[in-house]
């Protein structure tokens, strides 16, 4: 029950898939957040609840942000 409530991306670690190349994803679980125009805001590795645990800090301080920039 990790309650996830953003978009998620899957992969084997078979070095067929593109996107983790492109992203130089070594190892598995690899967390990564981007912001909307694809820049890289955050990446982790491992699924430790510190490690999800800053992500979700991560995604709230983006929101923030990006909230308070609508609201101008």
């Amino acid at each position: 029950a990790l309650r996830i409530n953003y978009p998620l991306m899957l992969s084997r670690n078979d070095g067929s898939c593109p996107v983790q190349e492109a992203l130089h994803v070594q190892a598995l679980p690899t967390l990564i957040l981007l912001d909307r125009q694809g820049r890289i805001l955050w990446r982790g590795e491992g699924a430790t609840p510190a490690t999800l645990a800053r992500l979700d800090h991560m995604i709230a301080s983006a929101t923030n942000t990006s909230a308070s920039r609508v609201t101008r």
